[in-house]
């Protein structure tokens, strides 16, 4: 990007925001996949043997509200996540007792985040929330679906003594996102949609100089490698790598 308003382009804060938004959907499929709460009595999303509640031993306090448990902080990857979790029957109804392995068939997740990424050539400063509900625990095919919200403020190397930034806010949706069981032979979900709308304004020396709205949305298929279209256009992510492929990726896009 050059150092002249009119060259921090259209273009540049789309890519700007297509890698934002795959490194955010990276970080979400993990921490839905895998929300660290081994540690706190049970054994993640995943489920199987060994899949037991807070009441069997487990670190999660309650909260005052029926039902829902506080599960601490975990550290992950830099950012500092705190996490709430409600437990469900296959009715829906609220397990006031906790997890239940032979009832228990959805969870509800409100999880905080924030921490900072640095990269060779700019820094990032997060903050995202993320209302997250898995149902059917007790079968083979997991469905999310949620909400979520975030702010970056991103900062470059400064160009000919400039320093330029890129602050974002976010709004998510993921839409029936369905991961099949056992995790090892299903790596990647098989269908279902995370769609982000993100505001990015630019700020060259503490001067707004571009604003621009991008929109993306990714589509899962059950391989490794997915769409995530970026205000129409198609680009191609690779989920085992964390890579962003084409003109939004480049150098340094692996996440």
């Amino acid at each position: 990007t050059g150092t002249t308003p009119d060259t921090v382009d259209d273009a540049a804060i789309t890519a700007e925001a297509a890698l934002v938004a795959a490194d955010a959907m990276f970080r979400d499929l993990s921490i839905a996949q895998d929300p660290g709460l081994q540690s706190l009595g049970f054994m993640g999303m995943g489920g199987g043997p060994g899949f037991v509640g807070p009441q069997g031993g487990g670190l999660c306090q309650g909260t005052g509200v029926p039902g829902t448990f506080d599960c601490g902080r975990m550290v992950r990857n830099g950012f500092t996540i705190s996490r709430e979790v409600t437990f469900f029957d296959g009715e829906g109804v609220e397990q006031p007792d906790g997890f239940d392995p032979l009832k228990t068939d959805a969870a509800r997740l409100v999880m905080e985040a924030s921490g900072t990424v640095e990269r060779s050539f700019w820094t990032a400063s997060m903050t995202r929330n993320r209302d997250m509900y898995i149902q059917g625990l007790l079968g083979d095919a997991h469905t999310l679906n949620g909400t979520g919200s975030g702010t970056v403020y991103r900062s470059g190397n400064p160009q000919e003594g400039m320093a330029l930034t890129f602050d974002m806010t976010s709004q998510a949706q993921w839409a029936d996102v369905v991961h099949f069981q056992p995790r090892e032979e299903n790596p990647y979900p098989a269908s279902g949609s995370v769609t982000r709308s993100i505001l990015v304004t630019v700020t060259r020396n503490g001067e707004v100089v571009r604003s621009r709205e991008v929109e993306t949305v990714v589509t899962f298929n059950g391989t490794q490698y997915v769409t995530m279209m970026v205000n129409g256009e198609a680009v191609e992510i690779d989920l085992a790598n964390r890579e962003v492929k084409g003109r939004f990726g480049g150098p340094g896009s692996n996440r």
